[in-house]
C-alpha cells in the first residue's frame, strides 16, 4: 500500500493527492503526525515521493497577498540599491572598530 499525505486545518485533515483507487470502500488507514524537520525516513528521492511533495507545495496558500508581496519587493530592491551606495561609507565604519 502507498501513503498519501495531508494536512490537518481547523479540525480535519486536507489531502494533498487523491488516494490511490485501488483502496477498498471502508478500508481502515493510520494516521501519524509528520517531522516538523521533514527527516521522516519514508521521504524518498523516487519520482512518487517527488511528485507528493511538489503536490503539497502547490496546495499551499500564499503567505501575502500580491499587493503586499509588491511593497514588499520593491522595499527589498530600494533597501539593496541603498546598501550598495553606502557600502563604502559602511565598511570604513566597520574597519574603525578593529585597531
Amino acid at each position: 500500500m502507498s501513503a498519501i499525505r495531508g494536512t490537518f486545518k481547523d479540525g480535519q485533515i486536507i489531502l494533498a493527492a487523491a488516494p490511490p483507487t485501488d483502496w477498498p470502500d471502508g478500508a481502515e488507514v493510520r494516521l501519524e503526525l509528520v517531522d516538523p524537520l521533514g527527516t521522516d525516513s519514508d521521504e524518498g528521492d523516487d519520482p512518487e515521493s517527488i511528485a507528493m511533495r511538489l503536490a503539497e507545495h502547490d496546495a499551499l496558500e500564499p503567505f501575502l497577498s500580491e499587493e503586499d508581496d509588491a511593497r514588499w519587493r520593491k522595499a527589498r530592491q530600494e533597501y539593496k540599491e541603498w546598501e550598495l551606495a553606502n557600502r563604502e561609507k559602511r565598511d570604513k565604519m566597520i574597519e574603525g572598530f578593529f585597531p
